[in-house]
C-alpha cells in the first residue's frame, strides 16, 4: 500500500477546489458563448424570421413568425444565456415581452438558434418550463 505524502499530492480539499474552479470556467465559457450567440443574432437585421409558438387572447394556438433580432433583444435583456446555461426557467416577464411583441397572450416557445453559426445551423427549440 503506497503512503500519502503532503508534497507528492494534492490534497482531498484543494483537488475538489480545483476541479470546482474548471467546472465553473466552462460553465462560465459557455455562458459566454450563448451570449455572444444572441449579441450576434441582435445585431443581424436581415436574417430569416423565426417561429413563435403561443395562445392568443381567445385561447387558440397560434404560430407567428417573427424578426430573431427582436426576439434575441429581449432574451439578453433577460440574461436568458444564464437561465439556459443553468437549465433554469427564464423569468416568465421575458416570455410575456417576446408575446407582446408578436400580439399574442402568451409564448410557450421560440425557434431560435444559439449554436454558434460555424458549429450547427440547425435550429433549437427554446421552451418556456
Amino acid at each position: 500500500m503506497t503512503e500519502k505524502h503532503l508534497g507528492d499530492q494534492l490534497s482531498t480539499k484543494e483537488a475538489r477546489e480545483k476541479t470546482i474552479s474548471e467546472a465553473v470556467r466552462l460553465v462560465n465559457a459557455e455562458i459566454e458563448a450563448v451570449r455572444k450567440r444572441l449579441e450576434d443574432i441582435s445585431q443581424t437585421e436581415e436574417a430569416s424570421p423565426i417561429l413563435v409558438e403561443g395562445e392568443t387572447s381567445a385561447g387558440y394556438f397560434a404560430q407567428i413568425m417573427a424578426s430573431p433580432s427582436e426576439v434575441a433583444k429581449i432574451m439578453l435583456k433577460y440574461d436568458y444565456h444564464f437561465w439556459n446555461i443553468l437549465e433554469q426557467d427564464a423569468p416568465d416577464n421575458m416570455w410575456l415581452d417576446i408575446a407582446e411583441m408578436v400580439g399574442l397572450e402568451s409564448v410557450s416557445s421560440v425557434d431560435i438558434s444559439l449554436k454558434p453559426k460555424h458549429q450547427n445551423e440547425d435550429q433549437l427549440h427554446e421552451h418556456k418550463n
